[in-house]
């Protein structure tokens, strides 16, 4: 209990380090900070192995995805009239991508992160980019509603991919829980879709709020156990799980009031231990100590800005190209699988960490440059 605690507390300097305007950083990235000084790579006072922990992490990391994926508007990007222009920049950047994840191996060795090294640096974060261009994305300016639609399609594609490059490397094995865990979500928006023209779910909201049970919230952590037990039976990554049920949730409409005790829930408890843990779980001190991994961060880091550079020679405009290219709960989510199936060193952790942090510095600068 006195580990948790400690999580706890140090999952508090998330927030303070978001607080300041000019110079404050995602809550995750400081979470993540503050599990590197007090974890393997300084302090060594986190036990990342310690079961308690670690249950409450995974739990945290399947609502990460989650709540990411009932951000997700399926149905406004679908109908959004420059969606096969933002199709076109997000394969431009894949394309880059892949060829800079080349170099990656090469310099590594490890041939069997290929796939995983081109995901991430293809990908974007949906999370981190579109509030701050939320206010221009309201005044339907075009070249920032083909950006938000790249960004968001990105993130999507990237974490649909995830799970399928990170694998443990028995290809029909994955595919077969992926599958199922894919059914399981689109029975659960069918169900869900019942429900709300039934009326079935108006009732079961309206009984909630009024008597003050959460219900909205315990089935939704009901289902999201549910899918992680199937995911687990296959071996694959809990992440599937989350995102499937966040797009079920979405695709109906996420409802204000279970939107904002998801996020209670989420941020006052789960993502906190997830992402101090995560970092507790990295060894900076390893890489600081081999140039190749120090090389390794700079190339993925560099690589993901120069990739999302792609679009602008089909129009995009430079500074927004540079804030796509901010990634935070891919590398994440990647790091997190790549340790859990030892496909990444905790040395190769902290290069992939770093190069994230590369990306949202270069963003932030290109957002207040763009201002």
């Amino acid at each position: 209990m006195s580990e948790l605690l400690l999580v706890m507390v140090l999952g508090l300097i998330g927030p303070m380090l978001a607080a300041p305007r000019r110079f404050g950083v995602p809550v995750a990235v400081g979470e993540l900070l503050a599990g590197v000084v007090f974890g393997e790579s300084g302090l060594k006072i986190i036990d990342v192995n310690q079961p308690n922990l670690h249950l409450l992490s995974q739990i945290g990391f399947a609502l990460v995805m989650m709540v990411t994926a009932s951000h997700i508007n399926i149905k406004a990007i679908s109908k959004s009239k420059v969606v096969g222009v933002a199709a076109r920049d997000v394969l431009s950047v894949a394309m880059v991508a892949a060829a800079v994840a080349g170099a990656a191996v090469w310099m590594t060795g490890q041939g069997q992160n290929f796939g995983l090294y081109t995901v991430i640096l293809a990908s974007s974060s949906a999370a981190v980019v579109l509030p701050i261009f939320a206010a221009g994305a309201e005044s339907k300016e075009p070249s920032l509603e083909r950006f938000i639609t790249q960004v968001t399609l990105a993130d999507l594609t990237a974490i649909v991919a995830l799970p399928i490059v990170g694998g443990s490397g028995d290809w029909v094995r994955v595919g077969e829980g992926a599958l199922a865990v894919t059914a399981a979500a689109i029975g659960i928006y069918l169900l869900l879709k019942w429900a709300q023209h039934s009326g079935a779910w108006k009732r079961t909201r309206k009984f909630s709020a009024l008597h003050g049970l959460g219900v909205e919230l315990r089935l939704s952590l009901i289902l999201l156990l549910g899918l992680i037990i199937l995911a687990q039976s296959f071996n694959v990554t809990i992440m599937i799980a989350g995102f499937g049920l966040g797009l079920a949730i979405a695709a109906n409409g996420m409802p204000r009031r279970l939107a904002k005790q998801l996020f209670a829930v989420s941020e006052g408890l789960f993502s906190p231990i997830f992402f101090v843990l995560l970092g507790a779980g990295i060894n900076v001190s390893a890489m600081a100590g081999s140039p190749s991994l120090i090389g390794l961060a700079l190339l993925l880091g560099l690589g993901a800005i120069a990739a999302h550079l792609a679009p602008v020679l089909l129009g995009s405009k430079p500074l927004l190209a540079v804030a796509s290219s901010a990634q935070l709960g891919v590398p994440a989510a990647a790091v997190s699988i790549g340790l859990a199936n030892h496909s990444m060193s905790a040395g190769q952790a902290a290069a992939v960490m770093l190069a994230a942090l590369i990306t949202l510095a270069a963003t932030a600068i290109a957002a207040a440059a763009k201002k």
